[in-house]
């Protein structure tokens, strides 16, 4: 008689096939992380374009049943009320998944957009120990669902920020926050190919890290949207375009619509400015050529400056008339006797102190940093501004930065 073995129950086994259908139906360069508490999500998942990382990230929360529940075009499932909110408290979207092993498929809804019309049904939901889930039949999950689940991630990505940024103003003091509601800062426009779409992911993120409203696509358009409209709309609501300039862009229909569209708007009342990104070497379009462009092949962090003091003119800095003071603390405390640079913000009425760094970076190659802090420690407090900078105030902190003093992007 044979010995008796472990043997995995019915539910391992929904979970395993559940798992494989889910790796399957999504590109094999993502990455799939489990956390190591089950907390209502099942995979961390990390999405990567073009065997690169783009920074975002979604959770899945996977179901599975060989006895699926339908009705009237939906899959029912039961779920935790806690583990709902813990959802809806995660910095990134949560997609609930329901894998119906009967039929070899997996339907999703994300639990923000669901529990969103929930509330509006039921506003009573959350005094209860479980909900049903209802998952539209309609979003099966597919191969070509990634790339809707892309265009949703970016989208809860700038909501969020959105949202982070609207409660920050209202913890702030009531004349900080007149003053910052009184800058006007500008709206940038980005218009790229899709094979350059990481690096215009990474270069408009930290445009709006810098206070600048900035219409991007992956941000601006949803499933569903007609494509043509939300860009005719983000053009004409635009100051500056930015033209992301590579072998792929100079090339693309829908660059060259969008530059026409800039152009005609440029030309009639000057109403937008034209900002080249030199991304990748290319034959630069010849009605661009007179115009400057920001150098963005060697040095990202280089070209970004020169881009930024383009886009943000004087009188649209918080604080322009950056006051640089020299603490009278600090006299003394120099060997030389000279006047360490000290930098007092126009929102949060406090002094910043210039520091330098001598730092190795990656290759082995050492390069001097330079920084602000509150600390007016003495160890690498510098006496002078480097030339070809000068301090301004970040628009959406207050805190000082160091910009290009001369530059004359987007001029002939």
């Amino acid at each position: 008689m044979p010995e008796r073995l472990p043997q995995s129950g019915r539910n391992a086994e929904l979970e395993s096939l559940a798992n494989a259908h889910l790796r399957r139906m999504l590109p094999p360069l993502w990455t799939f992380a489990r956390p190591e508490r089950d907390v209502g999500i099942d995979h961390i998942v990390e999405i990567f374009e073009g065997g690169v990382t783009t920074g975002f990230r979604f959770n899945v929360q996977l179901k599975a049943t060989d006895k699926p529940k339908l009705a009237h075009g939906y899959l029912e499932s039961r779920c935790k009320v806690s583990t709902l909110n813990y959802h809806l408290q995660c910095h990134d979207p949560t997609m609930y998944v329901v894998y119906d092993a009967c039929n070899n498929a997996a339907y999703f809804e994300w639990s923000s957009d669901y529990l969103e019309r929930l509330t509006k049904d039921n506003p009573a939901w959350r005094s209860r120990k479980t909900v049903c889930v209802r998952v539209r039949v309609t979003n099966t999950l597919v191969r070509a669902s990634a790339v809707g689940i892309v265009s949703h991630v970016r989208a809860h990505r700038s909501a969020r920020a959105d949202r982070l940024t609207a409660r920050m103003m209202r913890d702030l003091p009531l004349q900080t926050r007149q003053q910052l509601e009184q800058v006007n800062l500008p709206t940038v426009f980005i218009s790229y190919s899709g094979k350059d779409r990481s690096f215009a992911a990474r270069l408009a993120s930290d445009l709006r890290d810098h206070g600048i409203n900035v219409w991007f696509d992956q941000w601006k358009i949803r499933v569903g949207d007609s494509i043509i409209q939300k860009v005719s709309d983000g053009l004409r609501q635009q100051d500056h375009l930015i033209v992301v300039l590579s072998p792929d862009s100079v090339s693309s229909a829908w660059v060259q619509r969008e530059l026409a569209v800039a152009t005609s708007r440029q030309l009639a009342a000057g109403q937008t400015t034209l900002l080249p990104v030199l991304y990748r070497q290319c034959d630069i379009p010849a009605f661009l050529a007179p115009i400057r462009y920001a150098d963005f092949r060697e040095n990202y962090d280089q070209g970004f400056s020169e881009l930024l003091s383009a886009v943000l003119p004087e009188t649209g800095r918080l604080g322009s008339a950056a006051t640089l003071v020299a603490p009278a603390e600090l006299r003394a405390s120099s060997d030389k006797g000279g006047v360490f640079i000290g930098y007092r913000s126009p929102v949060t009425k406090e002094d910043y102190y210039l520091h330098s760094k001598l730092v190795t970076l990656r290759g082995g190659r050492c390069a001097v940093i330079y920084f602000f802090s509150r600390n007016s420690r003495r160890a690498g407090l510098c006496n002078s501004i480097p030339p070809g900078y000068r301090v301004v105030g970040n628009p959406r902190t207050g805190h000082p930065i160091l910009v290009k003093s001369k530059f004359a992007l987007g001029h002939a």
